[in-house]
């Protein structure tokens, strides 16, 4: 269980960047060949349940990444062609969902001999595979599917596999279950699944790796930003249930106040530090982004600050809701209007709202308030109401007919397992200004990259155009000169009404 919780944190908090060499397309060496470089690729093995998802979600499976599969039943008697996964493939993920097995006695045991062959040609490859159950839809397989995927689950504990449950996750109404399974050991879903494997190097141990980015988290620094104005993070009485990234001279910013950013961590979670190097970005720029919940991580963390105890701090791991980020904008509204302290320096006239994964969910659920005049949603989207939902977060699809404000979408490409709920959700956005950009960097973003990377980048310039009305920022986006849309590496799409830069 430890892999297990160490992994769900991964993706819950945002490991990092990526250790694995190299992207799609590059390397030329023969893909056949052991010395290969390796590339981000994807051998898929499956027969019914895979014929299934290609049905459900072919848009998903004909993106350049996913463009190899094959066929493996696992229920029946037919051999795995070895030959042909080592000579014509050399894939760096190799996904197996598992079909649900015959009601036949030693189903159980033919599967496992099969899967135990996948993982040793696999190993002697170096290639990292993701073991998915079927699909659970009960019936007289039920027994043996669920014998079979407790046995990958422990594979996934003893560090052989990533262990993937498709029923958690990526929902369609052709594969709807009555009842979720109770456990995924590493991560749900494909997407997620294939953004967890990417993570790691082959050869390694997962949790070894795991480690070892946790390391990093800690170590990085809250560094100053490029922008013109050296920023800093930390508490403030004022606010003590939350945090703030702010240029560190704010006397600079009494005639002209700062537009105000407020930003919903990865996993709701209440470690304000865990973007630090993007808000930092963003306020070096001239902003203050109020962070909900407190610095946790990072050099020093908690310990940098001795008082904190004494401004009654929410206990550890209570997690945050939309009603914190609400209570934010009431506060900036507030100070705003009283001119002393913090009212001397903020403006509440140009309030954006923001976050990463579920803390992405948390920024459109207030993203209605009128107080709001731009949102900016990293790696997330509304849930269907057909799926299970994130626990603790009521806002529906219908919350996106309510928006009045500009949006912007920047998912991590089909690996992030937010791009269908991201990509849904702007597909039905028709009344304000809508972008969505796309880049495959995977759920975790390029938050960890130095000041934010590219993520940091585009948010900066969205804020500059809703917040500051700069129209150099604006024609990043749009018009003749587009300048993002220069870089191949990104996908770009518009919607609703067009707006004067």
């Amino acid at each position: 269980m430890k892999r297990a919780a160490a992994a769900l944190l991964a993706l819950a908090i945002g490991a990092g960047t990526p250790l694995w060499a190299s992207a799609a397309g590059q390397g030329t060496a023969d893909a056949g060949s052991q010395t290969a470089p390796l590339e981000r690729r994807v051998l898929f093995l499956g027969d019914r349940e895979l014929a299934n998802w290609r049905k459900a979600d072919p848009g998903f499976f004909t993106a350049p990444l996913f463009r190899n599969s094959g066929g493996f039943d696992l229920g029946g008697r037919k051999q795995f062609d070895l030959a042909t996964l080592v000579a014509g493939h050399r894939p760096h993920v190799i996904y197996f969902l598992a079909d649900r097995l015959s009601s036949a006695g030693d189903a159980v045991d033919r599967a496992k001999e099969q899967v135990t062959l996948l993982l040793q040609t696999a190993r002697a490859q170096g290639a990292v595979v993701i073991l998915a159950r079927a699909v659970a839809y009960g019936g007289a397989s039920a027994a043996a599917d669920d014998a079979l995927a407790a046995w990958m689950q422990q594979l996934a504990q003893d560090g052989q596999a990533i262990y993937s449950d498709p029923n958690r996750i990526d929902f369609h109404p052709d594969l709807r279950l009555k009842k979720p399974a109770d456990l995924a050991m590493s991560t749900n879903g494909i997407r997620g699944a294939l953004d967890n494997a990417f993570r790691f190097t082959p050869g390694i141990p997962a949790e070894q790796q795991f480690g070892r980015l946790m390391q990093a988290f800690e170590a990085t620094p809250y560094d100053e930003g490029s922008g013109p104005f050296r920023a800093i993070a930390g508490i403030d009485p004022a606010l003590p249930t939350h945090s703030f990234y702010r240029p560190a001279n704010l006397p600079l910013f009494e005639k002209q106040r700062l537009p105000v950013l407020i930003f919903g961590n990865g996993g709701c979670a209440d470690d304000a530090a865990n973007a630090r190097p993007l808000l930092t970005e963003i306020a070096s720029h001239g902003y203050l982004v109020i962070t909900l919940g407190q610095l946790k991580s990072g050099p020093g963390g908690l310990a940098a600050y001795p008082d904190l105890l004494k401004l009654d701090n929410p206990p550890p791991g209570r997690g945050t809701s939309a009603a914190d980020m609400k209570a934010a904008i009431d506060w900036v509204e507030k100070v705003a209007a009283s001119k002393e302290g913090w009212g001397r320096y903020v403006d509440a006239g140009r309030i954006a709202v923001s976050g990463w994964s579920c803390g992405g969910l948390q920024a459109l659920a207030n993203s209605p308030d009128p107080r709001v005049k731009a949102t900016i949603i990293f790696n997330s989207g509304l849930f269907g109401a057909d799926s299970p939902g994130m626990p603790g977060m009521d806002v529906s699809k219908s919350t996106l007919d309510q928006l009045h404000a500009p949006v912007l979408y920047l998912l991590g490409g089909p690996t992030d397992v937010a791009y269908g709920n991201g990509n849904d959700d702007f597909g039905r956005i028709s009344k304000v200004p809508a972008y969505l950009l796309s880049r495959e960097v995977g759920h975790s973003g390029t938050f960890w990259q130095p000041h934010g990377g590219v993520w940091a980048q585009a948010a900066r310039l969205w804020l500059d155009w809703r917040l500051k009305g700069d129209a150099r920022a604006a024609a990043a986006f749009d018009g003749k000169e587009c300048g993002l849309c220069a870089d191949p590496s990104w996908t770009i799409q518009r919607r609703g009404p067009v707006d004067a830069h």
